[in-house]
């Protein structure tokens, strides 16, 4: 099942944690049944303008995905956003997660 995420992080450097992490709608159960999981942190790829790393998770009754996906940035928003990314899990398939993350005051062009 496919669960939108998003955050903000705190202002500032190459990498920032998120501090506001929600879970919405692509399927009725996200945000309720399954929730944000974990400590979630974006970083900046060194030589890259195009991508961030985000760390990211989000957990369920049976589960939780955890771990680091690329995301295209935009930089003139300061937004990274990720389509249908593969997010381990700790137990069966990947966790499939679409979203963003807003990271103020990051400017990496």
């Amino acid at each position: 099942m496919t669960c939108n995420l998003s955050g903000v992080a705190a202002l500032g450097a190459t990498t920032a944690t998120v501090s506001s992490k929600t879970l919405f709608p692509g399927n009725p159960q996200c945000g309720s049944a399954i929730i944000p999981y974990g400590a979630w942190s974006a970083a900046v790829i060194p030589g890259s303008w195009t991508t961030v790393t985000l760390t990211i998770g989000r957990q369920d009754i049976l589960r939780r995905c955890y771990g680091s996906i690329t995301a295209a940035w935009d930089d003139a928003t300061s937004t990274a956003s990720f389509v249908s990314a593969a997010l381990p899990a700790s137990s069966g398939p990947p966790c499939v997660v679409t979203g963003e993350v807003v990271v103020p005051g990051v400017n990496i062009l």
